[in-house]
């Protein structure tokens, strides 16, 4: 069986543009279809989920959809029962985990395909193609109880993201123009530019060894290589798929030597001076102002404290 959880409060589906009743049109008598508006009842389709023992579960919104829906499986399961393989659809503002997993579309062809293959799985044929991801368990002062995440980050990137989500239709365009103000302000000196790369006091202990720089420009931990725009920062991130961990990227250097090597440190070509780029199992941290998990805002005026580690492995369908 087929499940699909629309959250009707992400960007896209808040204008209607993908419905429960097109959808169910495509699914047919495949599955069921739930539209969610609030996180109780997220969490009462997430029980009817595991109740009816669904195969492949799509989630019709953007990364923080996702984070939520995932989080609530998890922490209902325990670790005690096998999850459905996971879709992710295209319906909310952030999709970097659609981005990874290789799904193209909307969720109205994204449900077709899944459809099809869908009709082979039943009849036998094994030759679903999937990728594995290790998502990141998260505990912090700013939670009550654990979350987990694809993409948590702090510094310079929780600035820009907070300031994108402020003002503005979201898109890849205004992303894009955003981040390249910032770069090009910051060269020009304006005090504006000057505020995302201010560098904030930070204690962080990576994998039991303390990081030895008492300030960052930012620090991003990430369960997939590729993040927004054209920024994929992890060092090698390509031949490190037999270790254990995730990866994270914390950076201490001076902004100028980080602007003379922004394009290798954007792709993960190169490693610099006072930083860490490698994967972790386990990294906690103190640090103020505020962080992103999947593009969710968290922020604080008081001294924050969170602890990342390694979370099971979930498997999403590519769609």
């Amino acid at each position: 069986m087929i499940g699909i959880i629309n959250n009707m409060l992400a960007r896209k589906n808040r204008t209607g543009l993908f419905c429960k009743k097109t959808m169910s049109g495509i699914l047919g008598r495949h599955g069921i279809i739930f539209d969610t508006h609030s996180l109780d009842e997220l969490n009462s389709a997430i029980d009817e989920v595991l109740n009816r023992n669904v195969q492949i579960l799509c989630i019709n919104g953007g990364d923080g959809s996702l984070q939520k829906a995932v989080t609530r499986l998890l922490n209902r399961t325990e670790g005690k029962r096998e999850l459905p393989y996971l879709v992710p659809m295209r319906g909310g503002t952030m999709n970097m985990v659609c981005k990874n997993v290789g799904i193209l579309g909307n969720p109205y062809t994204v449900l077709e395909r899944l459809v099809e293959r869908y009709k082979k799985f039943k009849t036998g044929y094994d030759g679903l193609e999937f990728r594995e991801f290790k998502v990141i368990k998260v505990k912090s002062n700013l939670i009550d109880g654990t979350e987990y995440t694809f993409c948590f980050a702090n510094g310079i990137a929780f600035k820009i993201i907070k300031t994108y989500y402020a003002g503005g239709t979201p898109s890849p365009q205004r992303a894009f123009n955003l981040v390249t103000s910032i770069i090009g302000g910051f060269i020009l000196g304006t005090d504006e530019a000057n505020y995302y790369f201010e560098h904030i006091p930070a204690k962080i202990t990576i994998d039991n060894t303390p990081y030895p720089y008492d300030q960052i420009i930012l620090s991003v931990a990430s369960s997939y290589p590729k993040l927004v725009l054209w920024f994929t920062p992890f060092f090698e991130s390509d031949k490190v798929k037999d270790r254990d961990g995730f990866n994270f990227f914390a950076i201490s250097c001076d902004n100028w030597e980080i602007i003379r090597n922004l394009r290798g440190l954007s792709r993960g070509l190169i490693k610099v001076r006072d930083s860490y780029n490698d994967l972790s199992q386990n990294v906690t941290m103190e640090f103020s102002g505020g962080f992103t998990i999947d593009g969710e805002i968290y922020e604080s005026t008081e001294n924050i404290w969170v602890e990342l580690s390694s979370g099971p492995v979930l498997k999403f369908l590519r769609a």
